[in-house]
């Protein structure tokens, strides 16, 4: 699992995500929403998400 204070290289992540976004000042503004406010955005486990935590 991938997150801020959790295991793995969040930052990296992050940084790799925003370097292949098409828009990256829209996905960062995205993700400060979101983590302002956690009723905002999608709620639960998205397939890919659980085709990657799948052993």
């Amino acid at each position: 699992m991938l997150g801020r204070n959790l295991p793995g290289c969040y930052d990296c992540l992050a940084g790799r995500m925003l370097s292949a976004a098409e828009n990256p000042a829209l996905k960062r503004d995205m993700w400060d929403m979101y983590d302002h406010d956690s009723a905002l955005g999608i709620h639960g486990y998205l397939e890919h998400h659980a085709v990657i935590a799948a052993p």
